[in-house]
């Protein structure tokens, strides 16, 4: 038992840690919001934003 149970502990650890570098962005947020405002600024005179947070490797604003 104690030989299926390591090398599988250590297989579900090397996934996990492996999944952490998704979380990260490709961009910092101050251009995420940069490129939101001059996107928008175009058609809209005022844009504010509300909130920005990051999923995966793109921002949700």
């Amino acid at each position: 038992m104690k030989r299926i149970l390591l090398p599988f502990s250590f297989l579900f650890l090397l996934v996990v840690s492996g999944c952490n570098s998704f979380s990260t962005p490709e961009i910092s947020e101050n251009e995420a919001k940069a490129i939101l405002l001059k996107e928008h600024t175009k058609n809209i005179d005022n844009v504010e934003i509300i909130s920005i947070s990051h999923r995966g490797k793109e921002y949700i604003v």
